[in-house]
């Protein structure tokens, strides 16, 4: 119990540092602002779609999921992680309580098998699972009321608590629950540094950026145990030398950014501020693509080429490939600790230049964004097969509705959104999505998947 107490202590503060990063990434331009509120008191009770098929269920949680993320204004590291082992959590109760048995193996966890001769239902047993491990990962009040107010409605669409059936699935899904709480709290993040002293001064190095100058974010987050894909799997190049004599290639890199701003247009600003997406305001960048993902499903799913597994196996192996993707650029990122273009032009060509998204509090190389977004757009590929979609995230921000012909065109517009809003130098683009394409296909390659 102790060792749960400080997760929910640190997972609560850590709401809170997700609130100070939406502020210190909100930008000055009046325009970016999004119109609508995330203020409710009270969260909306979530319904349950009307079938209670197993991929309704599925989809109810995967929905629930970025809802509760955005709702309680979790970090980007915060909520990659949240989203993978809830994630895992309602895949490995849906496989292994169904007829084949054919949960993802993955080192270090060790779900229970399920009971011989004993019938449960699928989709019951994932609810029970993925409400046992988000009521840890999530542990506020609402984020609670919500969990149990969608488990219920699960229950009782199967048949209600007093079916046996129904009551052996949830005390199955419980028990895989359990598992992955285990195989979660074995990650190093109870024990996690919150801050870290100033690294020795040296050329080129991140310091914190206006306007808020805050502390860096997470500085130790690529200490923690990946699930499947490890930094190491999937190196990159170093960042160009420092070098602040004009001409140089770094200078070129900064000068690049330089000359974006100058040259924005309408549509290269609306670009920058729809792909920020912010604590608080959004699914997050690794929840912005879980939506993505959730309503390509329900494209497949009417078009009668996906089924329950191919859901739950879909959202599980995404949100597994974004928290190691996520792990492996915060590794490189603190490791090389490069500083921001705000900062390199301020010094060599502009004490007041500023950047059309306010830069985030932490070094630049690679790209978050980058590296996240060429993750989800492969694994999604390969998985769901590329083709024309209609992002709907916007919506949240009272954003247009953007229209893609492809899952990696909408991965590049997200990469060279960041260059757009002055906060990455073009080889942060570059190395994030390289490093992003390669986490995924060793996921893909290490789960047994596109095969």
């Amino acid at each position: 119990m102790a060792a749960q107490g400080r997760r929910t202590a640190r997972i609560i503060g850590l709401v809170l540092v997700g609130a100070l990063f939406a502020a210190s990434c909100s930008s000055a331009d009046p325009e970016s602002q999004p119109t609508s509120t995330t203020a409710e008191s009270l969260y909306p009770a979530p319904v349950a779609r009307a079938g209670a098929a197993p991929t309704d269920v599925a989809l109810d949680w995967l929905d629930l999921h970025i809802d509760l993320v955005r709702r309680e204004s979790l970090s980007p590291p915060v909520a990659t992680r949240s989203m993978a082992y809830l994630a895992l959590g309602l895949e490995q109760a849906f496989d292994l309580a169904g007829p084949n048995g054919d949960a993802f193996v993955i080192a270090g966890l060790n779900p229970p098998e399920a009971p011989d001769g004993v019938a449960l239902n699928p989709a019951v047993a994932a609810a029970a699972s993925t409400a046992t491990v988000s009521r840890v990962l999530i542990a506020t009040p609402e984020s609670t009321r919500s969990i149990d107010l969608l488990e219920d409605q699960h229950v009782a669409a199967a048949g209600g608590g007093e079916d046996p059936v129904v009551q052996a699935s949830v005390a199955f899904g419980e028990a895989v629950g359990q598992a992955v709480l285990e195989f979660a709290a074995a990650d190093g993040f109870d024990t996690l540094p919150e801050f870290r002293d100033p690294p020795p001064d040296r050329p080129g190095q991140w310091v914190p950026t206006p306007p808020n100058f805050a502390y860096p974010l997470e500085p130790f987050w690529g200490d923690l145990r990946p699930i499947i894909a490890a930094d190491a799997d999937c190196p990159v190049p170093d960042p160009v030398p420092y070098d602040e004599t004009p001409g140089s290639a770094f200078w070129n890199e900064a000068m690049a950014v330089y000359d974006a701003k100058s040259a924005l247009t309408p549509e290269d600003r609306a670009t920058a501020r729809y792909w920020r997406d912010l604590p608080g305001t959004s699914y997050t960048p690794a929840g912005h693509w879980v939506h993505i993902a959730g309503r390509a499903i329900e494209s497949d799913l009417a078009a009668g080429t996906l089924d329950a597994d191919g859901v739950v196996k879909t959202y599980a192996a995404l949100a597994i490939a974004q928290h190691d993707a996520f792990l492996a650029n915060w590794t490189v990122k603190y490791r090389t600790d490069l500083l921001r273009p705000i900062t390199y032009i301020r010094i060599v060509r502009d004490p007041a230049w500023d950047s059309l998204v306010t830069t985030p509090p932490f070094p630049a190389y690679p790209s978050g964004h980058s590296t996240g977004s060429a993750t989800s757009s492969t694994m999604l590929a390969t998985l769901l097969g590329d083709r024309p979609f209609t992002d709907t995230a916007g919506d949240l921000n009272d954003y247009q509705e953007r229209s893609y012909p492809s899952f990696a065109a909408a991965a590049a517009e997200a990469s060279n959104s960041r260059l757009l809003g002055g906060i990455h130098f073009p080889m942060d683009l570059t190395a994030g999505a390289e490093q992003g394409r390669c986490i995924a296909g060793v996921v893909i390659e290490r789960l047994g998947l596109g095969e």
